[in-house]
């Protein structure tokens, strides 16, 4: 039942749910007030982008692992497969984030570990999520999961921006 690749109809859908979603948020983080031009607004502008860039290879990698997963792995509850993908995902999530984003220079390990709890707390929100929307509506799973890693991304930035890569705006 969750093991089935996506259509190249579905395919085509997600990805035009993924561009609108991300221009929305290009909108809103990315927006330069017409009347102020100040180096300090424009880094923390270009710092958004930036997060919004990683941020969207980051969520399309995760999504792409959870569909091989979901389908290669068919015998393997969704819960197990979120799991996994978790872990892989969060590696490549905070190299990314580290190198690209926010360039930060802090021990690696440490900022590893506080990256990893805060990723824990979101992990923890998208299990009772999933298993909750799985359960109530006749949506395919990936769409479900899909929302659920949209719905977190404000959640996300702050917890990375002000807490673990510690960046000042």
């Amino acid at each position: 039942m969750y093991g089935a690749l996506m259509t190249l109809q579905e395919i085509s859908q997600f990805l035009l749910y993924a561009r609108l979603s991300i221009l929305i948020l290009i909108k809103h983080l990315g927006k330069v007030p017409e009347c102020e031009f100040s180096l300090d607004k424009m880094i923390i502008i270009y710092k958004n982008r930036k997060y919004i860039y990683v941020g969207v290879w980051n969520t399309i990698f995760s999504l792409a692992i959870f569909q091989i997963l979901l389908h290669f792995c068919p015998v393997l509850h969704y819960q197990v497969i979120l799991f996994i993908t978790f872990l892989i995902a969060n590696f490549q999530s905070h190299f990314t984030q580290r190198k690209f984003v926010w360039k930060s220079k802090k021990n690696y390990f440490v900022e590893f570990a506080q990256f990893l709890l805060g990723s824990v707390f979101s992990y923890m929100i998208n299990v009772v999520a999933l298993a909750i929307l799985i359960r109530i509506t006749t949506i395919r799973l990936i769409y479900i999961q899909s929302v659920i890693t949209i719905c977190l991304l404000a959640f996300s930035y702050v917890l990375h921006s002000k807490i673990i890569f510690n960046y000042k705006n």
